[in-house]
């Protein structure tokens, strides 16, 4: 598999091309391949779509949420100790132990390592 772009730079592909920015644009402006930008733009084109709206979901069958879970594992790593409920938020959302463990880093400045989250999700 190879070189897959961090969830910022996605973000910042979609959003400038909403914006109508050509591929030679964007990949100028966020230093990315002109390639690259264009993979992105094609997927980001044949997404489906997801009502926003809660009005626009009712009648249809909303998932089940599981109210009684089983208690969160206990860790070992003292840098993870602190988000093991984060964690779980996020293994509840099906997310890779890869995008936990970026998460983590960039929105609640974890500073342990993506071999402690991905024992930790492996154990839950």
């Amino acid at each position: 598999m190879g070189n897959v772009l961090r969830m910022d730079k996605r973000q910042q592909i979609q959003a400038l091309t909403k914006l109508g920015w050509t591929n030679r644009a964007i990949s100028r402006e966020i230093e990315v391949d002109r390639d690259t930008v264009s993979k992105y733009r094609r997927q980001n084109e044949n997404l489906p779509k997801v009502p926003t709206d809660s009005k626009a979901v009712d009648g249809q069958n909303q998932p089940e949420v599981p109210t009684d879970l089983p208690a969160a594992p206990s860790t070992n790593s003292s840098a993870l100790q602190p988000y093991t409920d984060t964690v779980r938020s996020f293994f509840l959302q099906r997310l890779t132990a890869q995008r936990m463990y970026q998460d983590l880093i960039e929105q609640h400045g974890y500073k342990g390592s993506y071999d402690s989250v991905k024992r930790y999700v492996q154990n839950s």
